[in-house]
């Protein structure tokens, strides 16, 4: 199951993920979607790389149990919000697959047979601008929409937007923040990290010798005089000022 709440914003919030502790084993298990138990307890007790690389061929030779174990993750997902009474639009963020982000909802069934949903991450705030989806904790931000490419960005946009966040918790009105961002990032005064383009490729648009070119990593020389800085201005920076004003 895939799902996304429509708020964009939220902050001074409990987020909490629930992850299903070795899902597809104990998942397929509690469902009685392969009839060998003892071959995946074998699998269970591997490390998770190699549990994932053996649990990927059985999907491969079971086409069937591909299926039933997509079905069987819809099912559970399911159990668990009815036992904590959770409301979909009020009280969940998001589900991706066999995880499930609690907003201010108490979760107190956690186990469900060999099912159990761990608390894995915790955060205070969340915001979905672009169909980038950022949940912000007290010392780091995970993103969904550009794969694992965001952890570029950990002192450049990122950065930014939990000083952001810090702001509106602490002050509720950005509009001061907002107008120095917008002067410091047209006038290239932060870091310099805050030019790489926020999607899957990361990296710096330039201007070398009248042609642009995407280069991994610039000095502040190339950023002042040959660097193209609106892409994060168009599709981080803007949606953020329509969102917070």
């Amino acid at each position: 199951m895939n799902y996304l709440n429509d708020r964009q914003l939220s902050y001074n919030s409990s987020i909490i993920e629930y992850d299903i502790k070795h899902a597809n084993i104990n998942v397929s298990k509690y469902y009685n979607l392969y009839k060998d138990f003892e071959y995946l307890d074998t699998l269970d007790a591997l490390p998770k790389k190699d549990r994932e690389v053996k649990f990927g061929l059985l999907l491969r030779k079971n086409p069937n149990l591909s299926k039933s174990l997509e079905e069987s993750f819809n099912k559970i997902v399911k159990e668990f919000l009815e036992a904590n009474d959770l409301d979909i639009l009020m009280d969940v963020l998001s589900i991706k697959k066999d995880a499930v982000y609690v907003i201010n909802h108490k979760v107190t069934q956690t186990k469900f047979g060999p099912v159990e949903f761990i608390p894995k991450n915790v955060y205070h705030a969340f915001i979905n601008i672009n169909k980038l989806e950022f949940y912000i904790a007290s010392d780091y931000i995970d993103v969904k929409g550009i794969g694992d490419s965001y952890r570029q960005h950990k002192d450049g946009i990122l950065l930014m937007i939990q000083s952001l966040v810090d702001n509106l918790e602490q002050n509720g009105d950005p509009n001061e923040y907002l107008s120095e961002l917008v002067k410091l990032y047209k006038n290239k005064k932060l870091s310099i990290e805050a030019y790489r383009e926020f999607n899957s490729r990361s990296q710096y648009k330039c201007c070398i010798d009248g042609i642009m070119v995407m280069m991994d990593d610039i000095s502040y020389e190339i950023l002042d005089s040959s660097c193209d800085i609106s892409y994060n201005y168009i599709n981080i920076i803007l949606p953020l000022i329509r969102l917070l004003l």
